[in-house]
């Protein structure tokens, strides 16, 4: 009877550590969230909040994001700073990316010093006009590719591992029954006269530069980042010197490079 009771609680000795691992295991990786449940109206604006949570040991310095989502239903998305942790900093973000993955891509590339904790923290913001149409239903939006296309990453552009979690936004209809009004007559007014048409302004020479997908895979994503972060601050004449890097072609690997990465990798494919 006693070698059965020391058994029996042996296996629950067990089974609780196994228990306390696996949670502990789920926090420690970060998750990027968006919005679970997000009520709306029809015809406002509303601000889409990307959170991140859950704690790791690394410090995180950027992110991007690709999202995917109905644009006949969230319109005419726009960056908002304000009450995040990119408010001191120049997010990047490009409308119908040119890879023709996400709707839209958006993040920071470097400026971020980060050590999750266990706190909630807010990335960024996106603002949407809301469609008239919409009134009655949900709709999703979501990470497109993640760990691939929406990544959070370090200084030296290693990928940090996360999960992403996507989110729905439901319309709330508000609108009250009001009496009909007759709409008012316009008042006829005099037609102006058009402005002399200007002549056309000549197109600028274009701007010779290096092409940022280094691998030249069809599509800037990590793999360009993490090898250009390989080439960081090197010279012309440096140990590993590589003139394709030197994305302004000024004979060295500096932040004017790195900023004309950013433009490129937010709109997905090489030019």
């Amino acid at each position: 009877m006693l070698i059965k009771t020391r058994y029996l609680s042996s296996l629950l000795i067990a089974a609780f550590f196994l228990t306390c691992t696996g949670e502990k295991s789920a926090i420690a990786s970060p998750v990027v969230s968006l919005p679970q449940y997000l009520e709306v109206t029809a015809g406002s604006p509303v601000e889409v909040p990307i959170t991140l949570s859950g704690t790791s040991d690394v410090t995180i310095a950027g992110f991007f994001f690709r999202l995917d989502y109905d644009q006949k239903i969230l319109l005419n998305p726009e960056i908002v700073k304000d009450g995040t942790i990119s408010k001191d900093l120049n997010p990047e973000y490009r409308i119908n990316p040119a890879d023709l993955i996400g709707k839209l891509s958006a993040g920071v590339i470097s400026g971020l010093s980060m050590t999750l904790t266990g706190e909630n923290v807010t990335l960024i913001k996106i603002k949407f006009e809301v469609s008239n149409d919409f009134t009655s239903e949900n709709t999703e939006i979501t990470f497109a590719r993640p760990n691939d296309k929406s990544v959070l990453f370090t200084s030296s552009y290693d990928l940090v591992e996360a999960s992403f979690i996507n989110g729905k936004i439901q319309a709330v209809d508000i609108s009250p029954t009001l009496p009909e009004i007759p709409e008012p007559q316009p008042i006829p007014q005099p037609v102006p006269t058009p402005p002399p048409t200007p002549p056309p302004t000549p197109e600028p020479p274009a701007v010779i530069e290096n092409n940022p997908d280094f691998n030249q895979d069809g599509s800037i994503d990590i793999f360009d980042l993490q090898a250009f972060g390989d080439h960081w601050l090197l010279k012309c004449g440096d140990v590993g010197w590589d003139s394709k890097f030197d994305l302004v072609l000024d004979c060295k690997i500096n932040a004017a490079d790195r900023d004309k990465f950013a433009e490129h990798w937010v709109d997905g494919a090489g030019k």
